[in-house]
């Protein structure tokens, strides 16, 4: 786990609110997003830990905790957002000196080297590439009469 990472305590103080609607409303009230959380556990008045399944399969209202002395602090433990150190360096944003652009095949098979080939002329000249003209295809609807 993270160093930075987001945990999120919930305090039952009675057995009656271990149920689906109060814990359901509680985690949502908190914004904890039960599909990142990484790792969950209760832990009763007397200082036993339990680790419960991830959230996302299993909710936690589904696990017994009657054998536990209340009140219980439930725990999400979800990953934090990596610090600064451990981004990696943004990708270069310079055009590349040659670029490969596939080429399409012709339609009278005359030319015999489809595939990729090197395009040395705009990226290096700087010229802005058009987009592809694009055909309007027009369909043609014919009305019968009524019977």
């Amino acid at each position: 786990i993270r160093e930075n990472a987001k945990q999120t305590c919930i305090n039952i103080k009675k057995q009656s609110r271990w149920n689906q609607e109060h814990l359901r409303s509680v985690i949502l009230g908190k914004n904890v997003n039960p599909c990142l959380v990484v790792e969950i556990y209760v832990e009763s008045a007397s200082g036993e830990r339990r680790e419960l399944p991830l959230p996302a399969k299993h909710p936690p209202w589904q696990t017994d905790v009657r054998d536990m002395p209340f009140p219980l602090m439930l725990t999400f433990i979800e990953p934090g957002k990596p610090s600064p150190t451990q981004v990696a360096d943004p990708i270069s944003q310079s055009p590349p000196e040659i670029m490969i652009t596939p080429l399409k095949k012709p339609r009278d098979d005359n030319e015999s080297t489809p595939g990729l080939t090197p395009d040395f002329g705009k990226a290096s000249q700087g010229e802005a590439m058009s987009p592809p003209k694009r055909r309007r295809l027009c369909q043609k609807t014919t009305v019968s009469p009524p019977l």
